[in-house]
C-alpha cells in the first residue's frame, strides 16, 4: 500500500511539474512545428492582435489577416477578400466569443501542431487559427 501511494504521488508530481512547465510561452520545438521561427515571435504576434482587439482598431487586427479568408457569418460560409471587407464586416466577424478569445488567451493553453496554432475560448473552443504564410506569421482561420 505504501508502494502505490508512493507511485500516485510521483505521478501525481510529474503531470503537476508538466503543467506548470507548459503554463509559460511554448517551446522553440512547438513553435517549429507550426513553422514559427521562435516563442518570441508568436508571443509578440499575440501581444500585438490583443493590443489590437482590445483597443478595437480594426484596420491593425485586418492586417494581419491573410486574404481571401473564409469565415462563417450567421451560419453560412462568407469570402472575405481583403481588408476594407474585413474592417466593413469586423462586427460581426469578430464577435464577443472571438475577442474574448484573443482577450483571454494564456500562452500556456495555446494549441500548435503543424497546421499552425489556435487560440481558444474559456471552454477550449478554438475560435483563431494563426499559421506562417509567405514567412510572416497570421490570422487564416476564424471561427465565430
Amino acid at each position: 500500500m505504501n508502494r502505490r501511494l508512493h507511485l500516485t504521488l510521483a505521478l501525481v508530481l510529474v503531470f503537476a511539474l508538466t503543467g506548470a512547465a507548459r503554463a509559460k510561452a511554448p517551446t522553440p520545438e512547438e513553435c517549429a512545428l507550426a513553422g514559427i521561427k521562435n516563442p518570441a515571435q508568436l508571443t509578440s504576434f499575440i501581444a500585438n492582435l490583443q493590443k489590437a482587439v482590445r483597443n478595437g482598431d480594426k484596420a491593425a487586427v485586418a492586417a494581419v489577416v491573410d486574404y481571401p479568408i473564409e469565415i462563417k457569418l450567421g451560419g453560412a460560409s462568407r469570402r472575405i477578400e481583403d481588408k476594407a471587407a474585413f474592417i466593413e464586416n469586423y462586427d460581426a466577424i469578430m464577435t464577443k466569443a472571438v475577442r474574448d478569445a484573443v482577450l483571454n488567451q494564456n500562452m500556456g493553453d495555446i494549441f500548435i501542431n503543424r497546421k499552425g496554432v489556435m487560440l481558444t475560448d474559456g471552454a477550449g473552443e478554438g475560435r483563431i487559427w494563426l499559421g506562417v504564410v509567405s514567412g510572416s506569421l497570421c490570422i487564416i482561420t476564424i471561427i465565430n
